[in-house]
Formats: structure tokens, sequence, C-alpha cells
């Protein structure tokens, strides 16, 4: 490998992991039975009390990952942390890996119901203005996720959201790579989340899992550690089938904790 290149090929310097049986990538060495997540709690990741208003459970998840991985790599987990580690904002770039989201919403759902309940079809209005989630329309936007993670965290660069089904997992991690090898960005959050209940095609289960890759160079020169050839991993654990938005993150990580294992 040239040397230009070695500079800017990415590594993983930092992760975030929320499972049903575990929080954290140690969680990945003893998977347990995919289903909801019964003890996530967002105020324990996001401090901001007006954005977390705003934010669907599968944004808060999505959220909640990308604020680990942050602060597992030195990078604070808040709108402070880029700067503090001597990185430029507008150098930080983030991709998503995002589910289309299902417009059928819980309290959709229940103003229906009671509208069918009344046979008043005439007050629909009335009865939406007081039954629907006043942020309704901002939970139904898929790149809503990427926005939240950049306004939270100060990341001004590139944002991406990719909704190709089962493989966004796998292009967002190309596409993270690929703004580090242009030199369009210097760190890039990549993430993903699995809800079932808000996505057109859900999975059996309930996750979220965020990387922090950056430059191998940048990473040297701020003495963060990273781990390289985390594309070497494959699919294998029958788990990861139940969470198609999260499956690819989740093998770049056992990838890059091998490496570093090793």
């Amino acid at each position: 490998m040239k040397a230009a290149e070695r500079e800017r090929e990415a590594v993983v310097t930092g992760s975030g992991v929320l499972l049903p049986w575990g929080v954290g990538a140690a969680a990945l060495a003893a998977p347990g039975a995919v289903g909801r997540i019964t003890s996530f709690n967002p105020r324990d990741y996001i401090h901001n009390a007006k954005a977390l208003r705003a934010m669907h459970r599968g944004f808060q998840l999505t959220t909640a990952a990308a604020a680990m991985a942050l602060s597992a790599a030195g990078l604070g987990g808040d709108a402070e942390g880029l700067a503090a580690a001597g990185l430029d904002p507008e150098r930080a770039g983030v991709v998503i890996a995002a589910a289309d989201i299902q417009p059928v919403t819980p309290d959709l759902l229940a103003v229906l119901a009671a509208q069918e309940a009344s046979g008043e079809p005439a007050g629909w209005g009335e009865a939406a203005l007081h039954g629907l989630h006043p942020f309704r329309r901002l939970h139904l936007l898929s790149n809503m996720a990427a926005a939240h993670v950049s306004i939270l965290f100060n990341f001004q660069g590139p944002s991406l959201t990719l909704t190709s089904g089962a493989e966004a997992g796998a292009q967002a991690l190309e596409e993270a790579a690929g703004l580090l090898a242009e030199g369009r960005a210097d760190v890039v959050l990549c993430a993903a989340s699995d809800c079932p209940e808000q996505t057109l095609m859900p999975g059996e289960g309930e996750a979220a899992v965020a990387l922090v890759l950056e430059a191998r160079g940048v990473a040297e020169r701020r003495g963060a550690r990273g781990a390289p050839d985390w594309r070497g991993g494959e699919q294998g654990a029958a788990w990861e089938a139940g969470l198609p938005q999260c499956a690819a993150l989740l093998t770049a990580l056992r990838a890059a904790a091998r490496v570093e294992a090793g």
C-alpha cells in the first residue's frame, strides 16, 4: 500500500452497540434471543431534551449508538467533542443506513379507530389535531437520524442517508470509507438501527450500531487506536437475519475486534 493510500485508509476507532441482550461490543460474543430492547432509556445517551422530543424510537436508538461510539473514540459524544480532539467539524461526515418508515403509526391508528367508533367522519380534522403526534411529519423522514446526529455532535461535513434495504448497511460502510479515501472527510460516523414497528419491511429484532471511521493518518496523529481490515468479516451469525439494517455494521465491528485482539 502506498504511503498516501495508507494515510487515508479507513480504520475503526470507536463503536456503539445496543442489542436486546446487552450493550457494547462485548454483547456480540454472547448473543441472546432477537427481540425488542427492554431496558433502553434514551436520556442516558441524549441530553438535549428538545431534540429528544422530536425523535421516534428508531432515531433515538441511532443517536444513542452514535453517542456511545463517539465517546469510545475519544470524541466526547457531544457538540464540543470534535474540536476538543483537534478535528475540524467541517471535515466530519455522517452516513446512516436507514429503513423506509412505516407511515401507519400507532397515533394514526388510534385516531382512525376513534373516528370509526364515533360515526362522525366530519370531525376528522379536530380529532387529528389533538390525536396525532405534533412531530409526526419529522418522524416520517428517514434522513432525520442523520440530521439529529449531525446537529447534536456538530458534524458539519457530508451527510448521507441510504434506504436501499438490507444492502444499506454495507453500502453505508463503503460510502464512509470512500469519503475518507477521497479526502472529503477526516472522520465519518456510520450508523444504523432496526426498529420493527416503524419500518415498512421490518426484521424480527431491535438494535442499533454505530462505528467511528477515521483516516488512519488522522487517527494516528491524535493518538487514537484504530483497527483496519474491518471489511474482512462475513455474515454468519444466525441472529443477524433479524436485524437487516444493522447486520453489515455488526459484521464489520466483529472483524475489527478480531484484528485488535490478534
